[in-house]
């Protein structure tokens, strides 16, 4: 899977669940000027194309994912994982594929609009440095263009993916980094939890340690920073949701 989707999904579920938490609502990620539309009667998103609102699962600032194009989605995901899914635990899979490409619907959305807004366009090279990445991440022996035709991940994919780094890095960039401070207590807080091996009881000293808790505050104060940012976007969007 796309390092962007994995990236999405982590984010727009966390504040799915902020979300959940102010109103009793099975909608997917949305903001503040979102319109919870009935069974009928409904009418279309401000500059949103005609279409058969019956058929709206949700609309972006006039962008419309549509209940067929979502169930298309669907059976495309769970056909991928059929074989490592239990029977008894398919209904459940499906309806979490189904809050997931809705949710990333909804994010790819927004990012796509404001990468545009902002005029952030990606070079060959970025495009390269984003592919390698999805390679590096590949089980042993798998080919990078049998991984890509597996998981469905198309070159806008990974065009998008470049752009999501780019935007990454200028707008959260450094300010990610831990500080001394910060790399310090996370090492006395989780000395023996993560760097105590429970066989020899041998303690990874703070110098050994400080580069993998380094990376790893950075990459959590990355994604706080980057879930801030969508929301954000949320929160500026019109997002009608379907619900029915």
């Amino acid at each position: 899977m796309a390092v962007f989707v994995l990236l999405v999904f982590a984010l727009v579920s966390g504040c799915s669940n902020n979300d959940k938490n102010k109103q009793a609502s099975s909608a997917p990620a949305i903001g503040a000027n979102q319109t919870q539309l009935p069974a009928s009667n409904v009418t279309p998103a401000v500059n949103a194309p005609q279409v058969d609102m019956s058929n709206l699962v949700v609309s972006v600032d006039g962008k419309v994912l549509t209940k067929s194009e979502l169930e298309k989605n669907i059976n495309a995901r769970m056909e991928m994982f059929k074989d490592k899914i239990p029977a008894d635990k398919q209904k459940e899979a499906r309806e979490t594929v189904k809050k997931q490409l809705t949710d990333a619907f909804v994010a790819r959305t927004l990012l796509t609009d404001e990468f545009a807004r902002r005029k952030i366009e990606v070079s060959p090279q970025e495009i390269k440095a984003a592919t390698d990445q999805i390679a590096a991440q590949m089980p042993p022996g798998k080919k990078l263009e049998d991984f890509l035709k597996e998981n469905k991940v198309s070159q806008d994919d990974i065009v998008f993916e470049a752009k999501v780094q780019k935007f990454v890095k200028t707008e959260i960039g450094e300010k990610a980094k831990p500080t001394q401070k910060e790399i310090k207590e996370f090492y006395k807080t989780n000395r023996e939890k993560l760097f105590t091996d429970p066989k020899s009881g041998k303690v990874m000293t703070f110098d050994e340690a400080k580069a993998r808790i380094s990376a790893y505050l950075q990459q959590q104060k990355t994604l706080q920073a980057f879930k801030t940012i969508l929301i954000n976007l949320q929160q500026k969007a019109k997002i009608i949701v379907n619900n029915k």
